[in-house]
C-alpha cells in the first residue's frame, strides 16, 4: 500500500475462530485486541474501530470495521522481522 492509501476491514466481534456453514473461516476479535493489533503495527494512522450491525439483519452477529489511512513505515529493521513472521507486512 502506498503512504496516504485506504484501508478498511471487517471482523466479526469477539473471541476465537470458526468456520460457517458455508467453510468460510472467520477470525474474531473484540475493539481491544484490534486497536493494540493495528496500532501495533505502526503502518497506520486516522485509525477509527467502530461497531456494525450486521447488514444481513442478523440480530445475534455484530461486526467490528476498520478505517485508516496507510501511514509511512517509521519502522527500524528488527521491528520490520518481527512484523513479518506475524504477516502483518
Amino acid at each position: 500500500m502506498k503512504e496516504g492509501a485506504s484501508f478498511y476491514a471487517s471482523f466479526k466481534n469477539g473471541n476465537g475462530e470458526s468456520f460457517d456453514d458455508k467453510d468460510r473461516f472467520f477470525s474474531y476479535y473484540n475493539k481491544q485486541e484490534l486497536e493494540k493489533i493495528i496500532i501495533e503495527s505502526k503502518l497506520f494512522k486516522d485509525i477509527i474501530i467502530e461497531y456494525a450491525v450486521d447488514k444481513l439483519g442478523r440480530t445475534d452477529t455484530q461486526w467490528l470495521d476498520i478505517y485508516a489511512k496507510k501511514d509511512k513505515i517509521k519502522l527500524k529493521n528488527d521491528e520490520i522481522k518481527k512484523i513479518k513472521e506475524k504477516r502483518l507486512l
